[in-house]
C-alpha cells in the first residue's frame, strides 16, 4: 500500500495528503485552471486545502459534467468509484477503499506486480508503466 500511496503522492505535498484534485482531461483542467487558477499547483492538480472545499469544489465540478477526477491522497477515480464526496478527502477512508480496491485485484490477478499496478489501470500499457513508478519507488525508498 505504501507503494501505491507514494506513487499516488503529488511531488509538492507531503506523503500521504489528501486535499487534492486531479483531472485525468488536460482540456478540462486548462478550462477549470482559468477560472480557479489560485487553487492549481501543476497543469491538472489542484490543491483545496481542507475538506470543506474539497467537498464544495468537487461538488461544483461534478455540477459541472466533470467526472473524471482522481481525488484525495490516494487518487481515487470518481467515475469509476462512487462514495460520499468527503470520503475521498478524508485519509482513513480513501486508505480503507484503496485497501480493499487492491485485495479485490490481488484476489483477481494474484499478489504479483499487475494486481497492484492494476489500482492505477489494467490496461497492458498502462499497467506496465505504472508497475514501474511502483517498483521504482518501492526500491527507491528501501
Amino acid at each position: 500500500m505504501l507503494a501505491v500511496l507514494e506513487a499516488e503522492s503529488h511531488p509538492k505535498k507531503e506523503l500521504g495528503y489528501q486535499y487534492l484534485i486531479s483531472f485525468n482531461n488536460k482540456e478540462e483542467a486548462r478550462l477549470v485552471k482559468k477560472y480557479l487558477p489560485k487553487y492549481f499547483i501543476d497543469s491538472r492538480t489542484m490543491d483545496c486545502e481542507n475538506i470543506e472545499t474539497c467537498a464544495l469544489l468537487t461538488k461544483k465540478l461534478f455540477e459541472s459534467g466533470f467526472y473524471n477526477l482522481d481525488l484525495g491522497a490516494f487518487q481515487i477515480n470518481s467515475y469509476h468509484h462512487k462514495y460520499p464526496i468527503e470520503d475521498y478527502f478524508n485519509y482513513e477512508k480513501s486508505y480503507k477503499t484503496a485497501c480493499g480496491y487492491l485485495e479485490k485485484m490481488i484476489g483477481k490477478y494474484g499478489y504479483n506486480w499487475f494486481a497492484i499496478a492494476s489500482y492505477n489501470s489494467q490496461s497492458v500499457l498502462n499497467n506496465v508503466k505504472y508497475q514501474h513508478k511502483l517498483i521504482d519507488n518501492y526500491f527507491e525508498k528501501r
